[in-house]
């Protein structure tokens, strides 16, 4: 189902038209609800859910490790570094969680619109949100340094490029490519459809 992620490996002979195949090598569930969002490393993966809740598996064993509870929606982005969890949830807040205490550090608002897509830079952590805005905060206070009003309509999506560029996805039809440092639009591209993920 929905609430279930399941994880392959490849086979190691490959088939007779050369493409490897894979098997499930493990089945990872809990959650009560649709997975929304998931990143992992060798050994964590975390996943986030309409339930609202935020599961740490081992990679290896399939076996729950922790659940976090807090936000109010659901949990639509996450991404962690280290010891570091970020999640971005329909509630439109930022929460910032330790993964060696399983503790919430910081809860982070001023989005007027659900968070679409978190990115990790080596000083800063951005969003992107429904309300057409992407913020930059600081890793170390978790202030909100800059707040960029980039389109007219919900970002889908938000990707990093070169760890000094950022490119937005919208529902206004527009992709922007931004350069952080500065925060200037430096291309903008103008499509037929929607932009819902890039």
């Amino acid at each position: 189902g929905l609430d279930t992620i399941d994880l392959y490996a490849p086979i190691k002979n490959k088939g007779q038209d050369g493409i490897s195949c894979l098997r499930r090598v493990r089945k990872i569930s809990g959650h009560m609800d649709s997975v929304l969002s998931f990143d992992c490393d060798r050994r964590r993966l975390i996943t986030g859910s309409v339930d609202r809740s935020v599961r740490i598996c081992d990679i290896r064993t399939g076996k729950s490790i922790h659940k976090l509870l807090g936000h109010k929606g659901g949990v639509t982005c996450l991404t962690f570094e280290e010891t570091i969890l970020f999640t971005g949830s329909w509630d439109m807040s930022i929460m910032v969680w330790d993964l060696v205490h399983f503790t919430r550090l910081a809860f982070l608002t001023g989005h007027r619109g659900s968070i679409s897509a978190l990115i990790l830079t080596p000083d800063a952590v951005v969003s992107s949100s429904h309300d057409g805005t992407v913020k930059i905060w600081s890793k170390e206070t978790y202030e909100c340094k800059h707040t960029m009003e980039l389109h007219s309509a919900p970002i889908m999506d938000m990707k990093l490029d070169e760890g000094q560029f950022i490119i937005t996805g919208s529902s206004d039809k527009t992709i922007k490519i931004v350069e952080l440092r500065n925060q200037t639009v430096l291309i903008e591209i103008e499509g037929p459809d929607p932009i819902h993920r890039l």
